[in-house]
């Protein structure tokens, strides 16, 4: 009896000492103080974190995170995850709605290793929480290099402060998805990337669609191919005519093209991308909202694809107006600026890079070109009749005029 009573004390008198050591307030299980043994076996003397010869990109943040909560466990349980953990994977496996790839976050290792090792699951899981938290913040790109990256030093808040939310009972993915931005337009979008993710599998076979105007039938059997393969159309009514000419239509009001069943040059370019080129648009779109620095309370924005302009008001879209943008080879270009004054109905001096190249062209070809299209001519600041020039003789790389 004196035996067992000594063992009993030496046995509590271990755990309290484990629990003292940390800096948690709460106590932990038999279960966690031995999880947190067989941690610290495994790592304490590790220098770096590496899964399949890779070191994970927070190898050392979750080193010295553990390493300061006497490898205290989160996500891991003795036999499977804690349900913090299995929030965690799922929203890993879920990824894809914010834009981001599973892969980021070690997503085929942690599937492979909850059934082998869940012991490197807990310190995976950590590394994903770190990236996630950072990503859905400031973005995952380098906008100078265009390369992923961890902005970790860049952050306005503490990822150990977060995580801790968590081991407080917070769910994980309130406290990830508080660092998004809230404004209207990343919402609004986030939301029809859900939409699109659920209406459709991110395929990644390219189709070749023919000119229509070389081959009516080829190019209309490629069409059919490719809503087949966009999944538009099934097997069983692959060859129906008629609802291939509605899931067209479909296809291109949905990609913001004219419905007219018409496989024109910008339908042909549409299929001829996969869903998985439709889903890196959006996500390099939500990746550039994250970029912005904090938006006034009223702002215009402007949807270059889209060609609209909206007027934004205390989150909330206040008018929208339709715009003229650049063509595909001339590019409107991206800014953001404070809006000092605005001039109505202002002149519109064509960049040389237009009017040494599209409007020499059509000069060349019409002579009425100016008149037509109400378009000034100038030469040292001085209107010239452009009837008077010799446009045959100007040379794109010697365009003396200017055009307003």
């Amino acid at each position: 009896m004196r035996l067992i009573t000594v063992v009993l004390i030496l046995k509590i008198g271990f755990f309290v000492t484990l629990v003292s050591c940390s800096n948690n307030s709460e106590l932990l299980t038999e279960e966690e103080v031995e999880l947190s043994l067989q941690l610290r076996e495994k790592f304490s003397t590790t220098q770096a974190l590496e899964y399949q010869k890779d070191t994970i990109l927070a190898s050392l943040e979750v080193l010295d995170y553990y390493k300061g909560t006497d490898f205290s466990p989160i996500w891991i349980s003795k036999e499977n995850l804690t349900p913090a953990g299995e929030e965690l994977v799922n929203l890993i496996q879920h990824s894809h709605e914010f834009g981001f790839l599973p892969e980021m976050f070690h997503s085929n290792a942690i599937d492979k290793l909850v059934d082998s090792s869940l012991l490197d699951v807990e310190m995976l899981l950590t590394n994903a929480f770190f990236l996630f938290t950072t990503h859905v913040n400031l973005g995952c790109i380098d906008s100078a290099t265009y390369r992923y990256t961890w902005k970790k030093d860049s952050l306005d808040f503490d990822l150990i402060e977060e995580l801790n939310r968590v081991k407080q009972g917070e769910a994980v993915k309130t406290v990830i998805t508080s660092h998004e931005p809230q404004i209207w337009d990343y919402q609004q979008l986030k939301k029809g990337l859900k939409t699109y993710l659920d209406s459709f599998d991110l395929d990644t076979v390219h189709y070749s669609i023919p000119d229509y105007k070389t081959d009516s039938l080829l190019c209309y059997k490629a069409a059919n191919d490719a809503l087949l393969g966009h999944q538009y159309l099934d097997s069983a009514n692959y060859a129906v005519d008629s609802i291939f000419i509605f899931e067209l239509k479909k296809f291109q009001l949905q990609n913001g093209l004219k419905n007219d069943a018409i496989v024109g040059k910008w339908t042909a370019r549409a299929l001829e991308k996969t869903n998985m080129d439709r889903f890196y648009q959006a996500a390099l779109s939500l990746e550039k909202w994250r970029w912005k620095k904090k938006l006034p309370n009223r702002y215009m924005r402007v949807n270059i694809p889209e060609f609209n302009l909206y007027f934004v008001d205390s989150n909330q879209v206040k008018s929208k107006h339709r715009l003229i943008v650049g063509a595909y080879v001339t590019q409107t270009p991206e800014f953001q600026a404070k809006m000092m004054r605005m001039v109505t109905n202002p002149f519109w001096h064509v960049p040389y890079s237009i009017s040494s190249t599209e409007i020499l062209y059509g000069a060349r070809k019409d002579s009425a070109y100016f008149a037509t299209r109400n378009y000034k001519v100038f030469s040292k600041n001085e209107e010239v009749d452009p009837k008077t020039i010799d446009w045959q003789s100007i040379r794109q790389n010697n365009f003396p005029y200017r055009v307003r």
